[in-house]
């Protein structure tokens, strides 16, 4: 079984190059049993798509407001503990 380190690295691998069939095969077998890599994928995702969009002159560079809201909780959370 592939580990969350492993996942992960292979996760930022892919927005540079293809990953081999094999690569492919263990990332996905991986992220079928770990919400944790899931939810790490998304994110991931969710930053190379505004890095495209601040590359491309479309973000005005203002953080859309249910993002501002998640990271409160978030940072809210963990001071809480």
């Amino acid at each position: 079984m592939l580990s969350c380190k492993h996942a992960s690295r292979l996760l930022s691998a892919s927005l540079d190059r293809d990953l081999s069939l094999i690569e492919r095969i263990m990332l996905t077998s991986h992220l079928a049993l770990c919400s944790v890599c899931r939810r790490f994928r998304v994110q991931v995702n969710f930053l190379q798509s505004l890095g495209r969009e601040q590359a491309d002159g479309r973000s005005n560079g203002a953080m859309p407001p249910e993002a501002k809201d998640r990271i409160q909780k978030s940072v809210d959370d963990e001071l809480n503990l």
